[in-house]
């Protein structure tokens, strides 16, 4: 695209008129762009307004002006080039918002919530219908009030604090108000949903009421279920009354060596145990544990069951069990000889007090176990004798 009317002898552009930017602009060709996939913004437009203009005032120079080649003002006042000025305008309005609809018409780059749910409509697919926000509501009445019925549709306004707004609620359906209801407190507790694991590990328990007595050393029973294994006792270490609350609290003593991990694991073992007929020994010895007896205790009733997989799953629990109980356990005072020596047998390193305090309850364990057994301790260790 050239201009005939501002060339120099060289045939290179030499002037500053209109028509000589029209002409550096020709790159700028009106054509549909290209988008590659994958996009977020789909490019649908021919041109803006400068190339429309431009591309106009260049086609007045070229051959196809015709009549209009004889034009040679570029002067946006002159009424021509205003009309194409006009034309560009309306151009480029025209492909900003073409583009705009172009966008609504796919679901990666569409804003609009109609055209999304359009989009959605093609292939079957209703949106869920907005869901009101919900509030709970307390209706009191004056104290010898008559009983009136709320309808359905009842507006209520909440009271809004700075910079909040107020809002509406409506009731969804009718309810009686009573003035005697205007007392009723709120509940503030619930009954706790305890498994036998739970009642094996937990170490409290609220009970309603503040008139029973709960002594130290009484149990509390568990019942799940009437068959075998489905109970658990637990024994009570110290009880607290709450009277404002109403309610006793219990503390209950913890199980040697139990933790989260082996109560689950003894559970289930008793569960599927407890489906076979043919080991119902092994069932009651584990139930007997959850009554409250030792590991030791559960082992001895396992007896003679032999070593099918079940009474050997049962035997490495309650040894790890043992094992867990000895480690945690840590003796610093024992109430007689039996105890003491127990306790030097499987805690090796457990420390007392002092060698004089482990020497004076020996002496005073010994008197009251008989001349026998003490003459033989004071025969095999002299020094025990000595005050």
């Amino acid at each position: 695209m050239s201009c005939d009317t501002c060339k120099d002898s060289c045939g290179h552009n030499a002037c500053d008129c209109a028509c000589c930017g029209a002409c550096d602009d020709a790159v700028g060709v009106l054509e549909a762009p290209t988008n590659r996939s994958g996009r977020n913004l789909v490019d649908a437009r021919l041109g803006d307004y400068r190339r429309f203009f431009s591309q106009a005032l260049g086609k007045l120079s070229g051959a196809e002006a015709g009549a209009l080649s004889v034009l040679g003002t570029r002067e946006p006042d002159d009424p021509t080039v205003s009309l194409i000025d006009a034309w560009a305008v309306a151009a480029d309005v025209l492909t900003f918002y073409r583009e705009r609809f172009t966008q609504e018409g796919y679901l990666r780059t569409a804003c609009s919530e109609r055209s999304l749910r359009e989009l959605a409509a093609q292939v079957g697919y209703r949106p869920r219908p907005g869901v009101a926000a919900t509030v709970s509501l307390a209706y009191l009445l004056d104290k010898g009030a008559t009983p009136v019925t709320i309808p359905a549709g009842a507006k209520c306004q909440s009271v809004p604090r700075p910079g909040e707004q107020m809002q509406t609620f409506e009731t969804t359906e009718s309810l009686e108000a009573r003035a005697e209801w205007s007392k009723l407190a709120p509940q503030v507790t619930r009954v706790p949903g305890i498994s036998r694991a739970d009642a094996l590990l937990r170490s409290s328990l609220t009970l309603q009421g503040v008139t029973m007595t709960v002594r130290p050393g009484e149990r509390v029973l568990f019942v799940f279920a009437e068959r075998t294994g489905m109970q658990v006792t637990r024994e009570v270490a110290a009880s607290m009354v709450d009277s404002v609350r109403g309610v006793t609290v219990v503390q209950l003593k913890p199980r040697p060596g139990l933790d989260i991990r082996l109560a689950g694991k003894l559970v289930d073992l008793l569960d599927a145990i407890a489906k076979d007929d043919k080991s119902p020994q092994t069932t009651r010895a584990m139930a007997s544990y959850l009554l409250g007896g030792s590991g030791q205790d559960c082992l001895a009733m396992l007896g003679r069951e032999g070593e099918r997989a079940a009474v050997k799953q049962v035997r490495d629990l309650f040894d790890q069990l043992g094992k867990q109980t000895r480690a945690a356990a840590v003796p610093t005072r024992a109430a007689g000889i039996d105890d003491v020596l127990a306790a030097l047998g499987t805690q090796r390193h457990a420390q007392l007090s002092s060698a004089r305090n482990l020497q004076t309850r020996l002496l005073s364990a010994m008197d009251g176990q008989g001349a026998q057994r003490g003459a033989l301790l004071r025969a095999l260790s002299p020094e025990l004798g000595e005050k």
